[in-house]
């Protein structure tokens, strides 16, 4: 696999403690709705960011990228 040479680089810090960084997303019309319905049903009251953050985290998880949760 090549490395794009955009791509960042590792995060040395990633782990246990590492600290989170903020990111601007932007989402097309219909993945806004979606994230919108997403709240509506499975997160009512969450900000968008905390649900898209959420929703990330369980893409992550189903797809082995990241170890499930235990909360």
């Amino acid at each position: 696999m090549t490395t794009s040479p955009h791509a960042p680089s590792a995060n040395p810090t990633a782990g246990a403690d590492a600290q989170a960084d903020d990111i601007v997303v932007r989402l097309a019309p219909e993945l806004l709705e979606a994230l919108d319905r997403f709240i509506e049903e499975d997160r009512r009251g969450t900000s968008r960011a905390d649900a898209l953050s959420a929703a990330f985290r369980d893409w992550a998880e189903d797809k082995g990228y990241l170890a499930p949760s235990t909360d």
